[in-house]
């Protein structure tokens, strides 16, 4: 993908298994039906990615997020964010730059490993609000995360115990905290979810993070299982949906399937998805 002179490539640590029924517990599931086309048929499962977007322009070499890291949880598989990267010619220690959506463990899994950077060369950008509540606000950790992660060894805390003095931080939307990438306050999914706008030779696009999970949700607007505050999620998603039919920009979520970008339309009262090809 490109804008402008930005080259933008999906780098895939892993995936997860995830069935319609539990992270959209909320929906109807008549409504799933008209989405199995989005489904694994073996499993009936969406099949979600999970991973970073590199972007690459003039001197920056940047990841948005750093994927799930080496000791995944089945369903969840990663560790493969290193090898995708080394396979697209970039070193870690080439990278200038980490920007988080928010903070997740699956989407800081690779900063630390065993108590050192595995970037050691980037400067690290977060949304002050998911530190506060993540790494200084004595977060008691959900079932479903001790679940899916092991908190001894991963929760925010530990894996950015080498960062705490060093963060760039950012809070809320307008924010441009690199030439030409620009903040879009989200909150609702975590505190400081953020999107990101990319802008270049006028040309734009939308780096979604985990504002939705899956295509569907994105059309549908369905509450995902994970939200601190479901009704600023809400508004959250209505907005950017808004912005990205008004504007035609092309958009990708952090868990859509193989991080491949596309775009969102209005069709009378229903949406639709199109995804782009390589560009």
């Amino acid at each position: 993908m490109k804008i402008g002179s930005m080259l933008i490539d999906s780098v895939i640590d892993g995936e997860n298994l995830c069935t319609p029924e539990f992270i959209y517990p909320d929906v109807d599931p008549a409504e799933f039906e008209k989405y199995t086309n989005h489904y694994e048929s073996v499993t009936g499962s969406f099949v979600v990615s999970i991973g970073s977007f590199l972007v690459r322009y003039n001197d920056k070499v940047v990841l948005f997020d750093v994927g799930l890291g080496p000791k995944p949880i089945y369903p969840m598989t990663g560790g493969a964010l290193r090898s995708s990267l080394i396979a697209l010619g970039v070193d870690p220690a080439e990278v200038t730059d980490i920007v988080f959506t928010h903070l997740h463990f699956d989407h800081y899994g690779w900063i630390s490993h065993n108590g050192e950077a595995v970037f050691p060369n980037a400067t690290l950008h977060c949304d002050k609000r998911d530190w506060d509540f993540f790494v200084d606000g004595h977060r008691h950790v959900p079932e479903w995360e001790s679940m899916a992660s092991t908190p001894e060894t991963d929760a925010a805390p530990i894996k950015f115990a080498p960062f705490r003095d060093s963060i760039r931080f950012w809070e809320g939307g307008g924010c441009e905290i690199l030439p030409g990438i620009t903040t879009i306050d989200a909150p609702g999914h975590t505190p400081g979810t953020v999107v990101f706008e990319l802008s270049s030779s006028g040309e734009r696009g939308l780096i979604l993070g985990d504002l939705v999970h899956t295509i569907p949700e994105f059309l549908e607007v369905w509450p995902f299982l994970v939200a601190e505050d479901q009704a600023a999620a809400r508004r959250s998603i209505l907005a950017i949906r808004e912005l990205a039919c008004r504007d035609e920009l092309p958009c990708v979520g952090s868990h859509f399937p193989g991080l491949r970008w596309g775009r969102i339309s209005r069709e009378g009262d229903a949406y639709a998805w199109k995804g782009i090809a390589d560009q």
